[in-house]
């Protein structure tokens, strides 16, 4: 099942994404022994640095996503190129679960100032 429908609220969401949690096949981090990278939105370097890794994961400036709490209460759909172009707004203080409407990858950012990016096992593509 993918998440294009609007009308999927965010424990929908949940039940979609949360099971499949467990099996992200994760991309390595900034060594090997972690899939974690440090980010920051304080600076511009800081917003850089992020903007050059999300754009090294070559996914489709015009592909939807949902962006998803980590308490699974709000959500928000928009384009990845719209995340991009607002790094500060999405990247705060709050943790979250940003989603490929079509259930093929994840980014899963922690406020404490790490992020991680993966993909859902092939069996999940939609």
């Amino acid at each position: 099942m993918n998440l294009s429908d609007i009308n999927l609220r965010p424990r929908d969401i949940r039940r979609v994404v949360e099971p499949d949690l467990y099996r992200i096949e994760w991309d390595s981090g900034t060594n090997r022994t972690s899939e974690w990278v440090t980010v920051s939105t304080e600076t511009e370097f800081d917003i850089s640095k992020l903007d050059t890794w999300l754009l090294s994961k070559q996914i489709d400036l015009n592909e939807s996503v949902v962006w998803v709490s980590r308490t699974w209460l709000v959500n928000e759909r928009t384009m990845f190129s719209s995340v991009l172009a607002e790094l500060g707004k999405y990247f705060t203080d709050e943790s979250f679960y940003l989603v490929s409407a079509q259930k093929k990858w994840l980014i899963n950012y922690d406020c404490i100032g790490i992020v991680r990016f993966g993909y859902f096992p092939h069996d999940n593509i939609t």
